[in-house]
């Protein structure tokens, strides 16, 4: 009975996971968008600089922090061991603390200096100065996830991540007026109207700042009413002894560095290459907001779908590979490749053919620019997400070195590639999408190689990748001649829904028609009401 509740407990989380990921990701997109039309491409510039720092130091800080804490507290707790747990978390968390303290407050006082070292701006010296208030609370935030997750229950740090960023949107939406109007009056005295920009994209840091506060006091509330519980389970541990503080830090130091640079290392490829972009290419109007809003925001979705797709995977095949069931491993890869396929794959060629359509309806831009951007983004959108995947799989198939070194293969891929772009006068933001893209190729070749070789599918490939993205080709098509024909009669915003609408039915039917799922698989088909009625309609089901 108690296995069979930890099962639908786990089931619950994990629905709950997938839900606010998708939240979180909204709220962020329309912040997105909001500020794009507010203040302009130039305005995005200034706002992405500022979070691309912040997104790097809450991965270091952080979100790298979260699962190394949580299985150190979950082995103390699972054994009884409830004053160690409490002990290695409050250990772990003065430490990150103390880090997070010292880093903000360099950055509050150095910011001028930082800005234009790092950014090639000024400008971006009051935004930074937010960047190191929102990163404190930020941090307090996630050490308490750490431990709520430890201790089993990761809900609260969901919840708080959505109240967050419904927080900071608001906040956004409120004091973008202001900070515009500031900026103005600054932009008028020092005759630059660069200020203006500047000053205005703070609205966006400050919504960071101020939902990290919200989201810090929702935790802290959550873990001082569970607090209670601990305390008594401290007071009746037998165990007096405890681990030192040194084996903690160093049991934690030894997984953080796993952690943070093989598990996170696509992320902070692309954080280092917008930086190196920065300080290189002298482009700092237009160009990192460009890439920000349409490369890195629109892969955004394609990577939480091969997330939620490849986590539930990696634990079903590790339960088939320790009875050595080779077929039935065969069988899981090849209907989560179908399964990741059939949802992605529509994605990105819509996005592909739609791309100014795209870029007039959210981002008030039709540049061609804007529209490559989104284009290549796409591009590194598939291949990241089969990245994703197969990375999974070799969490399973392979020891854990060997991922290590494939990691290390897509980081210095990703530099050597932007690096050599500059160097053959290939520049511009392009250069930093084409260096992922092409880091991104080189590591899906060689982990697919592994895969491949550990779980021979290659008969299999046709049907789980070639057959959906033909079908997705077919809709992409359609979609894109929709368009053609609409375009000037109706509204923009109408045009792009009647294009997605008509291309994600072609998808659903093409699907049917060339039997990529066959029937039993569609039950494993998440919203698969639509295209089991279509199989049903052309008698395929």
């Amino acid at each position: 009975m108690g296995e069979r509740n930890g099962r639908k407990n786990y089931i619950q989380q994990s629905g709950i996971r997938g839900v606010s990921m998708w939240i979180v990701f909204l709220l962020f997109a329309v912040k997105v968008v909001y500020m794009s039309y507010k203040n302009g491409m130039q305005g995005m510039t200034y706002y992405a600089l500022a979070d691309v720092l912040y997104i790097l130091l809450c991965i270091l800080l952080g979100v790298a922090v979260i699962p190394v804490m949580k299985k150190m507290i979950f082995f103390q707790m699972n054994k009884g061991s409830y004053r160690n747990g409490f002990k290695v978390y409050k250990t772990i968390s003065v430490l990150i603390h103390v880090l997070a303290i010292s880093l903000c407050v360099a950055i509050f006082l150095f910011s001028e200096w930082l800005s234009r070292a790092i950014l090639g701006t000024v400008l971006c010296s009051l935004s930074l100065k937010l960047v190191a208030l929102a990163l404190l609370f930020a941090v307090s935030g996630f050490c308490i996830k750490g431990y709520m997750e430890g201790i089993g229950n990761p809900v609260p740090g969901m919840y708080a991540d959505v109240l967050a960023h419904l927080t900071g949107l608001i906040v956004t939406v409120l004091f973008q007026p202001v900070f515009a109007d500031y900026g103005r009056r600054v932009a008028a005295v020092m005759g630059q109207d660069s200020y203006a920009y500047a000053y205005a994209a703070c609205s966006g840091i400050l919504g960071l700042c101020v939902g990290g506060v919200v989201g810090y006091i929702f935790l802290f509330l959550v873990k001082t009413v569970l607090g209670k519980q601990m305390k008594q389970r401290i007071r009746q541990d037998e165990m007096k002894k405890t681990d030192t503080s040194q084996d903690i830090l160093w049991n934690f130091l030894v997984g953080y560095v796993k952690t943070a640079f093989v598990e996170h290392v696509g992320v902070l490829l692309m954080i280092v290459l917008v930086i190196l972009y920065c300080h290189t290419q002298g482009r700092m109007e237009t160009g990192a907001g460009m890439l920000f809003a349409g490369a890195a925001l629109m892969a955004l979705p394609a990577a939480i779908i091969a997330s939620q797709i490849a986590t539930p995977f990696s634990r079903h095949l590790t339960t088939i590979m320790r009875q050595a069931d080779f077929h039935h491993a065969k069988e899981r890869i090849s209907f989560s490749l179908k399964l990741l396929s059939y949802t992605v794959f529509p994605y990105v060629t819509l996005c592909f053919s739609l791309a100014p359509l795209v870029g007039n309806v959210f981002f008030d831009t039709e540049t061609e620019g804007f529209a490559g951007l989104i284009r290549i983004g796409m591009g590194v959108a598939v291949l990241l997400a089969l990245c994703l995947l197969f990375r999974q799989t070799l969490s399973v198939l392979t020891k854990p070195y060997i991922r290590n070194l494939y990691a290390a293969i897509l980081g210095i891929c990703g530099i050597l590639f932007f690096l050599l772009l500059g160097r053959y006068k290939i520049g511009g933001e392009e250069s930093v999408v084409y260096a992922y893209l092409l880091a991104c190729l080189v590591y899906l070749a060689v982990t697919g190689f592994a895969v491949l070789k550990k779980i021979r599918i290659h008969n299999r490939l046709a049907g789980s990748i070639v057959l959906p993205f033909v079908s997705a080709v077919v809709a992409a098509l359609v979609s894109y001649g929709i368009y053609c024909l609409l375009d000037s009669v109706l509204p923009s915003l109408l045009v792009l829904v009647i294009c997605v609408i008509a291309g994600y039915l072609l998808h659903n039917v093409v699907i049917v028609i060339l039997r990529v799922f066959e029937p039993h698989e569609w039950n494993e088909v998440p919203f698969s009401e639509l295209p089991k009625s279509f199989a049903k309609m052309l008698g395929r089901y």
